[in-house]
């Protein structure tokens, strides 16, 4: 009834004050006055939105966001993004309409706009602030909007500007009656963008941009366009042809002085994979045993398959595989390594699976599976051993006229063989295939033509058999699951990569004394290493060592993530930017200042910064996940989702889950596996190492 309900209606009640948010007034920064909002009550489902106004006493660079109570940036605006400088005592506008960066009203809560001002001269910081409280009746609208006047580069303003949101058309100057269609979100692979609008007189100029970030793809560029009408249809890629990144758009139309955007927010139908687990808890490679995964994605999807044995990756089994909708595919591993050798034992081995969109390889979904590599023993010597139990096919298709039931005897034994539902072998069986019958050594196979103990086949659905030797009191049992369903085209026999493909040689030991063992036995790490120093992410010690495994204080974590972004920071300004605890010329104050600017760094409650404490994985993912947010180059937020309790030592309730959740999604930190689960291990330091190969994941997935 709830979700009904918020279908229906949503009102948004503004109330808003105007406070100071620094503590001492200083003469030399630039102030922000006269904030304003022009509306105080908003219902966005009618249209409705609120004009906030205010001005700079100093020319300053302004940046604007409305925040939650948590602090988190919800929405920000392209015109004040702190890259273009407002002239003093000029009254800036901007337009918001009750939604967040994608395009959806905000939930119930109290907001706060932030008004920034830096001035270019002195470059210290005021912040202002306009409290939003949002009484929520109901849920949720596509469209957004912000709108700005003034703003141009150390001048006053010389173009009209509107920006509004929604399917109706829009006016201004010598442009009319602008609409795109779709109006609210769109997956450019399955519509065309139609961008219509008027030019009530011949221009000069006409030009149509999409613009998200820095990325700007030119639509239509002429020269001379006369008072027509205009129909331009978008497919949605960039000028390489390659489809265009998903998030918030501006579709940009430019005729001489006048300028008029919609915002459009591109989402591409990311995959879930629904189902993925392994047909035994454990394997022996040593009895030429072989582990099987299986799983099945609900759309179509690009599917890579790594091996992992703890945080090392040992194979890459399937690279970028197309599978189709709703159906099952099994992947093999026969448990040895890229030279054929066989791996060791060990309950810290998992599959990685990474299905992603087809023409967005950042919009994916991940899974981890674990397994254990160990010798298949038995408790006595009187129990006779069931070693090799497989069944054939994993996926068994109800066109298939049987299947084949697999196993091995060390010796003589009576055998049983069943059938249940559902993956743990228990309860009663549908189909009993032997009731303890008698079997020599050796190896041995069952056929079974899908039918239960009442002929009817079984319906669709995962399954799950158990082998039992009985040697007089002596039992052994193995157990092992299956699928009932509709197998994929693609197998692990087609698919299975050959990792000569690959090239695993990475020259991080060029760089670097300590280096040659990553290289040799973890490459990724080794590659990771390699593509901090090159991108000017992270320089080694005076000694000529890397330092994988030493710990990274705030601090040094600060500058290599803001490198990272290629920011330029701000220079030395002779403050402690607020806190008390650091020296206002230390080689990491620009960072720091530049990280306050951007909202991505504030400190303790006790107004200090504590810099040269080492950071843990539950303050580091925080920070990724908020900066990542705050500059708006990615969408790392929305991997959080909602799944419950991921990790077994992150509880419902932990401050730190949704960043918890991020990386049990995407895995920019590696996590500790075992048979009981995954940790996220939240205290643990982080060391330069791990923090080299959260950036170069974190990059390789495109944020």
């Amino acid at each position: 009834m709830l979700k009904k309900f918020i279908s229906l209606m949503a009102i948004v009640m503004v109330m808003a004050t105007t406070t100071v948010a620094n503590a001492a007034f200083d003469p030399n920064a630039p102030h922000v006055v006269s904030a304003n909002l022009t509306k105080e009550t908003l219902n966005p489902l009618a249209g409705e939105s609120t004009i906030l106004q205010f001005s700079v006493d100093k020319d300053a660079f302004v940046i604007v966001q409305v925040r939650n109570y948590l602090g988190q940036t919800v929405k920000s605006f392209s015109s004040f993004n702190g890259n273009d400088y407002y002239l003093k005592n000029t009254t800036q506008t901007l337009v918001w309409d009750g939604t967040d960066d994608y395009g959806t009203v905000v939930e119930n809560a109290t907001y706060k706009m932030f008004i920034i001002a830096k001035s270019g001269t002195s470059e210290t910081i005021d912040n202002e602030s306009v409290t939003i409280e949002s009484k929520y009746v109901g849920g949720s609208t596509s469209g957004s909007a912000n709108s700005t006047t003034g703003g141009t580069n150390n001048s006053n303003p010389v173009t009209n500007s509107i920006q509004t949101s929604g399917p109706g058309a829009v006016s201004l100057g010598a442009i009319e009656d602008f609409t795109i269609n779709p109006s609210g979100s769109w997956d450019p692979t399955d519509d065309l963008l139609d961008i219509e609008f008027e030019l009530n007189k011949d221009v000069n100029y006409l030009y149509v941009e999409a613009v998200s970030g820095s990325k700007h793809v030119e639509i239509i560029d002429d020269e001379y366009a006369d008072e027509d009408s205009y129909e331009e249809s978008w497919d949605g890629t960039d000028d390489d042809g390659d489809y265009i990144k998903p998030g918030v758009w501006e579709i940009i139309v430019r005729a001489d002085g006048d300028k008029i955007s919609k915002t459009i927010n591109v989402q591409y139908e990311k995959p879930s994979i629904t189902e993925a687990f392994v047909t035994k808890n454990s394997f022996d490679p040593e009895e030429n045993e072989k582990m099987s995964l299986v799983f099945k994605v609900d759309t179509t999807s690009l599917v890579t398959i790594e091996v992992y044995n703890g945080t090392k990756r040992e194979e890459r089994l399937w690279d970028e595989v197309s599978t189709s909708k709703n159906k099952w595919y099994v992947v093999e591993w026969d448990g040895t390594d890229d030279e054929g050798d066989t791996v060791n034992e060990g309950k810290d081995w998992s599959f990685k699976i990474y299905s992603q969109n087809t023409v967005a390889d950042k919009v994916l979904d991940t899974k981890s599976v674990s397994f254990e590599v160990k010798e298949d023993t038995v408790s006595s010597s009187k129990t006779v051993n069931v070693t090799n139990d497989y069944m054939s096919p994993v996926v068994y298709e109800k066109t298939t006229k049987s299947v084949t039931f697999g196993y091995c005897l060390d010796d003589e034994a009576d055998v049983y063989l069943a059938v249940y539902e559902g993956k743990n072998a228990s309860g009663k069986p549908e189909a009993e295939l032997l009731d303890y019958v008698s079997q020599s050594s050796g190896c041995h196979k069952v056929e079974w033509n899908g039918e239960d103990d009442k002929g009817k086949t079984l319906s669709k659905g995962v399954y799950s058999y158990k082998v039992i030797s009985k040697n007089g009191s002596s039992k052994d049992t193995e157990e092992g699951v299956f699928v009932v369903g509709t197998a994929g085209d693609s197998n692990s026999n087609d698919n299975d990569n050959d990792d000569d493909d690959y090239d695993y040689t990475y020259d991080c030991s060029d760089y670097y004394y300590d280096t040659a063992s990553i290289a040799k036995y973890d490459t990724e790490m080794c590659q990771a290493i390699t593509w901090v120093t090159e991108n000017g992410v992270f320089s080694g010690y005076s000694n000529g060592n890397f330092g994988a495994n030493a710990t990274i204080n705030r601090a040094e974590f600060l500058k290599v993530l803001l490198d990272s972004y290629g920011l330029q920071t701000f220079g030395f300004d002779g403050s402690n930017a607020g806190f008390k605890d650091v020296s206002p010329y230390e080689w990491y104050m620009p960072y720091v200042i530049t990280a306050k600017f951007y909202g991505i760094f504030d400190g303790y409650p006790d107004k200090t910064a504590r810099l040269t404490n080492t950071i843990n994985r539950a303050e580091l993912m925080k920070i990724v996940v908020e900066t990542d947010s705050t500059l708006g180059y990615g969408n790392l937020a929305s991997y959080a989702g909602s799944y419950g309790q991921t990790y077994k030592d992150v509880p419902a309730n932990a401050w730190f889950k949704q960043y918890a959740d991020v990386n049990f999604n995407l895995s920019l930190l590696n996590s500790k596996s075992n048979y009981n689960g995954f940790s996220f291990m939240p205290e643990a330091k982080v060391t330069r190492g791990e923090v080299a190969l959260l950036l170069y994941r974190k990059a390789s997935f495109g944020f």
